[in-house]
């Protein structure tokens, strides 16, 4: 289980307490920073000094390995040195009738939804699930600075033999949150609270766009993930992208086995609906949510596992009787089955491999060490 989580993991906030003692700075040797302690160390050098003419030995050369260099950098130095590597890994594009976000060979499209289609068609999904508040006020309240610790609870997820997995997803977050943020503020979608006082949220509803759902992007992709190191581990021969979309579009049950995707993804999808629960989305912005963090895992597969996949993904205009529109409440089901409408149907010419990214890459190779 996570002994330590993301905080502040949703929106545009950062994340903390996921590198342990690595995250202290400004130490030595793992004593307390401060005037005092400078003060003891400078005198400490001083009565040890003796005679120095000021020469000294050439220090050896540093690794060649990328993950040793990668190593041996503090977090935000490490956390910094990457997201430059990542930071022209997608692109948000189109209108603000029609959010784009492309990369790594793969788009999506998602035609931003009308402010009196959500009062006609969404709002009375909220008005039921607010009747969930009493049962759900626990889950709502942690998963506002911790969503990684309910992951934990089903993988298991530590700073010793999950390290480099850990890393991995907080590299990713530093990512997903940038065309995420893009999306929200091309569509400006309101807020429920916009629609009526009786929404009455019962968190503090944040304040950037509504659509898609910060926390529904972040915790499918961090099931993405997740699942993509279970069957990358399992078969390192096969792609995991289409191992992944297999179980996921399958009409009827799996193997046991299958529970290790399908049981991440559940977590997702309880996550983004708790959102709704608590008055700060609604149905659809989970949907999208969702989309998007499934979409974004998935081209991340390719710079960190070297597994690909190439596919426009285009929902149709929502509310509307087509397969290809999200319509209607969310669940986890209803997810999946507009996912299957959006899929290609030949999905043999879809799947690819690429070609790793240096850096990810590198932290991608050790993370699978992990799970094998």
């Amino acid at each position: 289980m996570a002994t330590l989580g993301i905080h502040g993991i949703h929106g545009i906030h950062g994340i903390h307490g996921i590198h342990g003692i690595h995250g202290i700075h400004g130490i030595h040797s793992g004593g307390g920073a401060g005037p005092l302690a400078s003060n003891a160390l400078g005198v400490t050098a001083e009565g040890l000094l003796g005679y120095w003419d000021g020469t000294g030995e050439t220090p050896a050369a540093p690794s060649g390995a990328v993950i040793d260099r990668l190593q041996a950098l503090q977090p935000d130095a490490r956390a910094a040195a990457v997201a430059q590597e990542m930071s022209g890994f997608f692109t948000v594009t189109g209108t603000s009738a029609a959010p784009r976000v492309s990369g790594r060979g793969i788009t999506l499209t998602l035609p931003t939804p009308g402010a009196d289609d959500l009062g006609t068609h969404q709002l009375p999904y909220l008005r039921s699930a607010m009747d969930l508040r009493a049962d759900r006020l626990g889950e709502i309240v942690l998963q506002t600075g911790d969503m990684l610790g309910f992951f934990g609870s089903q993988i298991h997820l530590d700073n010793y033999s999950r390290r480099w997995t850990l890393e991995l997803l907080a590299r990713v977050y530093d990512v997903v949150i940038q065309p995420e943020q893009a999306v929200k503020l091309a569509a400006s979608v309101p807020r429920p609270s916009a629609y009526s006082p009786k929404v009455q949220p019962m968190i503090q509803t944040p304040g950037h766009g509504s659509c898609p759902s910060g926390h529904a992007t972040e915790a499918f992709a961090f099931a993405t993930l997740l699942s993509l190191m279970w069957l990358k581990g399992r078969a390192p021969g096969e792609n995991a992208v289409r191992g992944l979309i297999d179980i996921l579009i399958a009409e009827t049950p799996g193997s046991a086995a299958e529970e290790n995707v399908l049981m991440p993804f559940a977590l997702a999808a309880r996550i983004a609906d708790n959102r709704t629960v608590a008055g700060v989305h609604f149905p659809i912005d989970s949907a999208y949510g969702g989309l998007l963090g499934f979409m974004l895992g998935i081209s991340l597969a390719r710079p960190a596992l070297g597994d690909g996949f190439t596919h426009d993904f285009a929902p149709a205009a929502p509310f509307t009787e087509d397969a290809a529109a999200w319509n209607g409440g969310f669940t986890l089901e209803a997810w999946r089955e507009w996912l299957r409408a959006l899929l290609p149907a030949d999905l043999d010419a879809a799947t690819a491999s690429g070609r790793r990214a240096r850096l990810l890459g590198a932290i991608g190779t050790q993370a699978l060490r992990e799970w094998g």
